[in-house]
């Protein structure tokens, strides 16, 4: 297929057919009502802005207007870490700052390939719109309400993949939101017009908003969206520096090094894509030890768990009892009523509601839910058969989890039986270095490439490490020592009969909880 073709091809996949389903006509309708009285203008001068993490940045004029946005705006209420901020009290950093900080990245990024190439003032343009849009879909408490948000709106969802799989079939809520906001009319139109009034003719929105889930229209953008969305983009770069810094984990991450070993790769089969030279790939192996790091102390910290699974419980509840809520904004039918409840609402409102109110309470004064097992390879007997194969198994689906909670609350003694929704079995992810790893190109003449080996990169080794000694899954429940020691004897017993794990009594040990 001819370069040309293969162009075409790709901006006719990549297009989104129409707007007429639920997801767009949602975004749309919450959109107009925000930008119903803004109205889009830039000032005279750019703006200097100094960050916690980068120091200053110069943003341009347009580029201050679209920070104006209420669309980016609301970004100032959500928190880039969730609940973290009730374990590491100065990890109240949001996606306001992060993305702010994802444009200085970019900016960082592109001045180290123009010392080898020569990288457009419109490329530069186009990719930092990219990084000021790129977060803008997020919900409340970030991924955490976003999953709970996906659960609800799993319809729509995969509607919306149907229609457009090339966008959107391996994207999460958030990342389809983002791009639906950024080419919704009510804010792409201004956009383009605002940059037509200040004279930036190559810059137009169509070729902004693909960027933002990694998707060009055309293979020649292709590094502009590795930039944006690739194995060691802007973003990556910038929630790793931001969540260590702001959680005082000592992480050192030589940015500037890696700025200038980034290479635009040149390749028969790809006109223009991102690469690491050779010389640059100590400096990736800094980028995903600090994210090994964060995981164990942060992302997957048991108290920072347990408050995720009271505020999934807060939810469910909310779903649950939905037609009996008296404050109607915390029903959450659509993507709308989503979009338009801020972390700050949730308390204010959900202490108003009778149905969450004590619980929205212990939340926000940090009585969460409280560990009663820990499940790891430390935990389990020698007599187990491949326990996290089989955990991981049980909690593959919500569908599945849910399977799994229902069978502990029948298996409890019917005087101890907790509320459902106050009994989790938290099941978190591994680290995600691989699928990282597998995608960076290396390259040493910036015209082929390799990919970085297990042989020079040991991740293989990492994340079988963290899988033995760090990984541990966990079950939660009301803070009340009969509650906890039957939620667990049930645990344990359906774990034993339904997956074939046995756990020893370092899982009630490590859990601070007595044993029978």
């Amino acid at each position: 297929m001819s370069e040309s073709k293969e162009s075409t091809h790709r901006e006719t996949s990549l297009h989104l057919p129409h707007r007429d389903f639920a997801l767009a006509r949602w975004v749309d309708e919450y959109v107009a009502s925000l930008m119903l009285r803004h109205e889009v203008s830039a000032p005279d001068e750019g703006k200097l802005i100094r960050d916690a993490v980068h120091g200053y940045q110069v943003l341009e004029p347009h580029e201050v207007a679209v920070l104006d946005l209420p669309v980016i705006q609301r970004l100032r209420g959500i928190h880039q870490t969730a609940m973290t901020y009730f374990v590491y009290p100065t990890a109240t950093h949001t996606r306001f700052d992060h993305s702010l900080g994802v444009a200085r990245m970019v900016s960082g990024m592109i001045e180290g390939l123009r010392v080898k190439t020569p990288v457009s003032q419109a490329v530069s343009r186009r990719v930092r719109l990219a990084a000021l849009l790129h977060d803008c879909g997020h919900l409340l408490f970030s991924h955490l309400g976003e999953d709970a948000a996906a659960t609800l709106l799993s319809g729509e969802l995969r509607a919306a993949k149907a229609l457009a799989p090339a966008l959107f079939t391996a994207k999460k809520l958030g990342e389809v939101v983002s791009y639906l906001i950024a080419t919704s009319p009510t804010v792409a139109e201004p956009i383009d017009d605002l940059l037509k009034t200040q004279r930036i003719d190559d810059v137009r929105m169509e070729l902004v908003s693909p960027l933002i889930i990694g998707q060009p229209t055309n293979s020649a953008q292709q590094f502009e969206a590795d930039i944006i969305s690739g194995p060691f983009d802007a973003d990556k770069l910038d929630y790793l520096l931001r969540d260590c810094h702001f959680s005082g984990i000592r992480s050192t991450i030589d940015v500037e090094r890696i700025y200038y070993t980034v290479r635009e790769l040149t390749t028969a089969d790809q006109p223009r894509s991102l690469a690491m030279h050779i010389s640059g790939v100590p400096n990736l192996e800094q980028v995903l030890f600090a994210k090994m790091m964060l995981f164990p102390a942060v992302y997957q910290h048991q108290k920072v768990r347990a408050l995720e699974c009271t505020f999934k419980g807060i939810i469910e509840r909310l779903i649950r009892d939905r037609a009996r809520l008296v404050v109607t904004e915390l029903r959450l039918e659509t993507l709308v009523d989503w979009l338009a409840l801020s972390e700050s609402d949730f308390f204010v409102l959900g202490q108003r509601e009778p149905a969450v109110k004590d619980r929205v309470r212990d939340l926000l004064e940090r009585r969460s839910l409280r560990r009663a097992l820990v499940i790891s390879p430390d935990t389990v007997t020698q007599e187990s058969e491949d326990p996290l194969f089989h955990l991981g198994v049980a909690a593959e689906t919500q569908e599945s989890l849910s399977d799994l909670r229902r069978a502990i609350i029948e298996s409890m003694d019917s005087r101890l039986r907790c509320d459902p929704a106050e009994l989790w079995v938290d099941v978190p992810d591994l680290p995600n270095v691989i699928q990282d790893v597998e995608q960076v190109k290396v390259t040493y003449d910036s015209k082929t490439h390799v990919p970085l080996s297990s042989d020079r990169f040991q991740w293989d080794r990492w994340t079988s490490n963290y899988a033995k000694v760090k990984w541990k899954a966990h079950l939660f429940c009301p803070d009340d020592a009969g509650v906890r020691r039957e939620a667990a004897r049930a645990t344990q017993a359906v774990l034993r009969d339904r997956y074939k794990i046995e756990l020893g009594e370092a899982a009630w040990r490590l859990a601070k909880n007595d044993s029978p």
